[in-house]
């Protein structure tokens, strides 16, 4: 794979990445929009639009899958970075030695191996942050309707 290509698939990656980061943002917000809703409506105010609520345990059920799913894709990304960043590793011993062998030319290319490795390290680590950001947000989530749910039980 030439080095444009890694640049190219990387792009289409990340391109994935905040496709997915802004669809799970969009229903965090849905999910938590319907639990007001169930607030709005057990307090025995208007319900605003055709939205029907979903129940409290429905909605944390739904928010519990979904941070589930999160925290095994952030995993997932850590753990490609730290494998790119060991591949990234090997490469810059293959330069050394190259280098101390007086082989130029495989040393050059030890080296754009090293600098493409590292790049695909350091944006995979950026797509983690961004879903450990969401995750964050998630978790947030999930303590408020635990709470709420908990408050309401006892009144």
């Amino acid at each position: 794979m030439s080095e444009q290509d890694g640049r190219e698939t990387r792009g289409v990656i990340v391109d994935a990445t905040d496709a997915v980061v802004a669809a799970l943002s969009a229903r965090l917000d849905a999910l938590l929009a319907s639990w007001q809703l169930a607030i709005d409506a057990k307090r025995n105010a208007p319900v605003k639009g055709d939205s029907v609520p979903k129940a409290p345990p429905e909605v944390l059920a739904e928010l519990e899958q979904e941070l589930a799913d999160l925290e095994r894709r952030c995993a997932s990304k850590r753990q490609a970075s730290e494998a790119e960043t060991e591949v990234a590793g090997d490469w810059e011993r293959r330069a050394m030695s190259a280098v101390q062998d007086n082989r130029d030319d495989v040393a050059r290319d030890a080296l754009n191996q090293l600098r493409n490795h590292l790049d695909a390290a350091r944006e995979l680590a950026d797509e983690a942050s961004e879903l450990e950001v969401l995750r964050d947000s998630y978790r947030n989530a999930v303590k408020a309707v635990r709470v709420t749910s908990a408050a309401a039980a006892t009144v």
